[in-house]
């Protein structure tokens, strides 16, 4: 006889192998006409007007799903983050469902979780970018062996070990409502890529179309003059004694002009006043530098693979939190020594085990996050 506990109760509530129990400490399953849903109600969760908090949501043998933020340790097969408290969650249930050819363990399932619409999908793009042709054929095609192409990190898998998949669930676009997993699928294919599918591909969570009439955003030739020279004390003839307490003052530039304004002359004044208006200015196109050419190794989308200057300086601009423009030689990034600056690289570290590209974009390319990694 099996000993219970948290885990064990999770683990069976996952599987649909409960059987009649339905209740452990202080958790229990919940049976509505679309799916079960595993509650708990404890002290440490009464956020909910009813105290009921869904820790997951099982919808048959081909999907169950655990809400992220609660789950702890447990490590389920699929987990999301789930919809807001003032969502019924008992209005979820599976809408369609498509095997894999190759592995009928595998599969893409269309689903609601309270009001919205989500699929879930095999993560194929891992090891190499995978054209737009061939997501779209495989791995629907019947001859293609999905094991195989798992087994050797080739087209689909993204692990050596033969029964481990990953899934991406993905949230489709509010307001419409899809039946089936191949017009689910469909919609969420950005219209970039349907402009150009033949020269689009997708690689990691995003996808990367041709931008070709994109206007990258750039300084201004006054702009440009700024940087190349920034404004200094002597370029007004002032002193370092003069400037260097107002630089390292925790006070704002003009408090601190107005309590030297005692202390020196009006001419004095004069230049302090320019060089201070000439110190914003510079500060204000610094800001807008970094704005437009974005610290890869300060963002967390870039965290597997970046972009360095190949034949054409690397660029990346973001348009939005889920998509940028970019330009540049695409790399896996496989060591910590990777740190990209917006000057450049610094200690930039590239051996033979990753010194080629995963893919040369010598013109602009929009990249769309199509779904979050989790």
């Amino acid at each position: 006889m099996s000993t219970w506990n948290i885990d064990t109760f999770f683990r069976r509530f996952e599987q649909g192998t409960l059987g009649r129990k339905s209740q452990y400490s202080t958790y229990w399953v919940n049976t509505f006409d679309g799916c079960k849903v595993l509650c708990n109600k404890s002290a440490g969760y009464s956020g909910r007007r009813d105290g009921e908090v869904p820790y997951g949501v099982y919808m048959g043998q081909e999907l169950c799903v655990f809400n992220r933020q609660l789950i702890g340790n447990y490590s389920p097969q699929f987990s999301m983050e789930f919809p807001k408290e003032d969502e019924d969650i008992t209005e979820s249930g599976l809408i369609d469902c498509e095997y894999t050819a190759g592995n009928n363990t595998v599969r893409s399932v269309l689903f609601q979780l309270g009001h919205s619409q989500y699929l879930l999908e095999p993560y194929w793009a891992e090891a190499q970018p995978i054209s737009y042709e061939n997501i779209q054929s495989a791995p629907y095609d019947k001859s293609v062996n999905l094991m195989e192409g798992c087994s050797t990190v080739q087209f689909f898998g993204i692990s050596n070990h033969k029964a481990y998949v990953r899934g991406a669930i993905k949230k489709l676009p509010d307001g419409n409502k899809y039946s089936s997993v191949k017009d689910a699928r469909a919609a969420l294919i950005p219209a970039e890529v349907l402009d150009c599918p033949d020269s689009s591909f997708q690689f990691k969570n995003w996808w990367f179309a041709p931008a070709m009439d994109y206007t990258p955003k750039d300084l201004t030739s006054i702009e440009k003059k700024i940087l190349e020279n920034p404004p200094m004390p002597w370029h007004y003839g002032l002193t370092t004694q003069i400037v260097s307490p107002i630089l390292v003052s925790p006070l704002t530039f003009e408090v601190n002009v107005e309590n030297l304004r005692e202390h020196i002359d009006n001419k004095a004044l004069t230049m302090l006043n320019q060089y201070v208006q000439a110190k914003k200015i510079y500060s204000e196109t610094i800001k807008k530098l970094r704005s437009l050419y974005i610290d890869q190794d300060e963002e967390q989308d870039f965290n597997s693979f970046l972009l360095l200057p190949g034949q054409s300086m690397a660029y990346v601009q973001r348009s939005s939190k889920d998509k940028y423009y970019i330009m540049g030689d695409l790399r896996t990034k496989n060591d910590e020594h990777f740190s990209f600056r917006y000057s450049g690289i610094d200690k930039a570290r590239i051996d033979k085990a990753y010194s080629l590209p995963v893919i040369k974009l010598t013109v602009w390319h929009a990249m769309i996050k199509e779904f979050e990694n989790g």
